[in-house]
């Protein structure tokens, strides 16, 4: 399954795999993207996971806590950032993950 999110020349594709969630943000070409950065939580909004900034356009969520332990069946939302060339910060809206193993 493979979402678009279109904002300021940038698009936003999302696979879900089993064990994993690959995005990847993608630039008109006068919008280049530096990097990007993953933040995940809980339906009570507590925040689960955050990738912190990863050079690059693509980031593989492996469907794991920060410490490393996987998350539970669920729903989970989740924001993704990228952060331009020039320092431009852009994120998108906040989007929904199923997990059920």
């Amino acid at each position: 399954m493979t979402f678009l999110w279109a904002c300021l020349g940038i698009s936003l594709a999302i696979s879900v795999q089993p064990s994993a969630v690959h995005l990847e943000a993608t630039g008109c070409p006068l919008v280049a993207i530096a990097s990007v950065r993953l933040e995940v939580f809980d339906l009570a909004g507590r925040r689960v996971f955050a990738s912190g900034p990863v050079p690059g356009a693509t980031y593989k969520w492996y469907l794991q806590r920060d410490d490393g332990r996987p998350v539970a069946n669920g729903v989970y939302l989740y924001v993704f950032f990228t952060q331009t060339a020039d320092g431009t910060e852009v994120r998108s809206s906040v989007g929904k993950l199923a997990v059920r193993r």
